[in-house]
């Protein structure tokens, strides 16, 4: 991405698909700026599985903190399923975590 140097081209950092293996805070002070689009997801490492958004092991504030931190202010997408009622609660689940740091 450096070398293509073109602001068409960044990450589109999902927050759960390293979680098996790393930290997502750990990808966003490594990619930084790269960063361009946030997909909001949960992961529980003990299970091993993507889980809804609040029920993982992602630490929210310090994911949210680290956004900040790169100067992140762009738009944050979660995959939704499910329910009218469920899209409601991912919504709400996702201006609580945004409003969090």
């Amino acid at each position: 991405m450096d070398e293509i140097d073109s602001p068409w081209v960044g990450v589109y950092l999902d927050t759960a698909n390293m979680m098996a293996y790393g930290y997502t805070e750990h990808w966003i002070r490594e990619l930084g700026e790269r960063i361009q689009r946030v997909h909001f997801k949960d992961f529980r490492r003990r299970e091993h599985r993507f889980v809804r958004l609040g029920e993982g092991d992602t630490d929210w504030a310090t994911v949210v903190g680290e956004l900040r931190r790169i100067g992140y202010d762009g738009p944050v997408i979660h995959e939704v399923g499910g329910t009218w009622e469920e899209h409601i609660q991912t919504a709400a689940k996702m201006r609580e975590i945004v409003a969090l740091a």
